[in-house]
């Protein structure tokens, strides 16, 4: 039976600085497995881990020792700064403990108590999706939209400021704009139209009305989803559906504000 990754959606307002995408992996069976499990200290066995992220079992087990170690230092180092309104903001750290070990095959992970909402009964605002799908997207940037539309799922609408784009997908600010459609949407939105929940996923882009003609934001839309997705077989489309659309400041406000 698949795992399903449910959390809370202030999880998508942090910015992974440098993960990988198989860094994204782990971190999302973490998630999984912590679901309502509160923060009493589990032990999770290193098989099961790699069973569920797809690890290449032939290599050796200081390899994968290595990788959680590795792990373990960038979620230490995350501690992103979320923002929850004007006047308030937030140091994220979801791990207090995360101790593993090579010859019992065995990682040891506690959640932080100021964060166990997060992945704990969860009954407002979530994302949820399954973590074998997840796993199976090649791409970190594709991995990440897949949250944030999963978010939205249930609209099939996701308008987002460009600024924000920029934070939550974590592009690096030397990215020029012009490249985010080239580099980043365009071959995120193809793999995942090869998903039947985004079949008919695109992108706007938002522009300015002035004559630099800036891109505001994005606009993604896609057919929402009822109840359960339908996991059939994949049908592939070339083309990432990209086009361009006029916003101004105003409407787009409107329109994050009617989301």
């Amino acid at each position: 039976m698949d795992r399903q990754v449910t959390y809370d959606n202030i999880l998508n307002h942090v910015s992974f600085v440098d993960f990988s995408e198989k860094d994204f992996d782990f971190f999302m069976f973490l998630c999984s497995f912590f679901k309502d499990k509160g923060t009493e200290q589990q032990t999770i066995k290193y098989d099961d881990i790699m069973d569920c992220i797809s690890w290449d079992k032939s290599q050796r087990i200081d390899v994968f020792h290595d990788e959680v170690k590795r792990l373990s230092n960038k979620l230490r180092a995350l501690g992103g700064i979320i923002d929850i309104n004007q006047d308030e903001f937030v140091c994220f750290n979801l791990f207090t403990t995360f101790r593993g070990n090579k010859q019992k095959r065995i990682l040891t992970v506690s959640v932080n108590p100021d964060f166990a909402y997060v992945l704990n009964d969860i009954v407002g605002n979530f994302t949820r999706f399954e973590l074998n799908e997840y796993v199976s997207l090649k791409g970190r940037y594709t991995k990440q939209l897949y949250q944030h539309l999963k978010q939205f799922k249930a609209t099939g609408l996701w308008v987002v400021p460009l600024d924000k784009f920029r934070h939550e997908m974590s592009i690096p600010a030397s990215m020029p704009t012009m490249n985010i459609k080239s580099k980043i949407l365009n071959p995120s939105i193809k793999t995942l139209q090869e998903l039947p929940a985004f079949k008919t996923l695109k992108v706007d882009v938002i522009k300015t009305r002035d004559r630099k003609r800036s891109v505001q934001g994005y606009q993604f839309s896609w057919k929402k989803e009822e109840a359960k997705a339908s996991k059939k077989g994949l049908t592939k489309k070339n083309e990432a559906g990209f086009k361009q659309n006029n916003y101004n400041f105003d409407e787009l406000e409107q329109i994050l504000t009617r989301n």
